[in-house]
């Protein structure tokens, strides 16, 4: 009984945890923010919540996969050892794809970043060490976290383009003429 308290104290413990990384990262987009900035913060939540040593997210340009953000050990190298491994996996990959090192040395964690089925880019998350393999838990917390990165990599494209706003705003305004100025204004309060 008292392990199963525990593990659940644990989940717990973690959600709440992811909770307060995803109000993290809500917050921060309620200001406008360098791309870079932005990933950079969904990769500290990563390493706090997910308790990995080192987090990467690379971004698709001209088909191929280009480091956008990196933390931790290493992070700050110019050439990436996985990238070119990774889009293959990736860019097949549902969710995420545990990478076992030889005699669990090292796990590694890649993860799509999607919008739709657009392929935005990846995070790839790795531990070493005694600290272990990389969980169940912990690799659906790294794709759920994925879907933060792909609204982070689109609200920065949005931002980047004018046309988008115009499109929004066209829309914004259609409603206003559909519904009327004065209903609106009325349901607003």
């Amino acid at each position: 009984l008292e392990d199963l308290v525990a593990a659940r104290t644990r989940q717990l413990e973690l959600k709440v945890r992811e909770l307060r990384g995803r109000d993290r990262i809500v917050r921060h987009m309620l200001a406008v923010h360098p791309l870079e900035e932005s990933l950079q913060l969904v990769l500290e939540v990563i390493v706090d919540i997910v308790a990995v040593d080192r987090a990467v997210a690379y971004l698709m340009q001209e088909g191929r996969l280009v480091r956008a953000a990196a933390l931790g050990p290493g992070a700050a190298g110019s050439e990436d050892q996985f990238a070119a491994a990774l889009l293959p996996r990736v860019s097949q990959a549902a969710g995420a794809e545990l990478i076992e090192g030889e005699s669990g040395a090292i796990s590694l964690a890649a993860v799509p970043v999607r919008q739709g089925t657009e392929l935005l880019g990846a995070i790839c998350a790795s531990r070493s060490g005694p600290a272990g393999s990389l969980g169940e838990e912990e690799l659906s917390m790294l794709e759920s976290l994925a879907l933060e990165a792909a609204v982070v990599i689109h609200d920065a494209r949005i931002r980047r383009d004018p046309a988008a706003w115009q499109g929004r705003l066209d829309e914004i305004l259609g409603l206003d003429e559909e519904v009327g100025g004065d209903e609106v204004l009325g349901r607003l309060g």
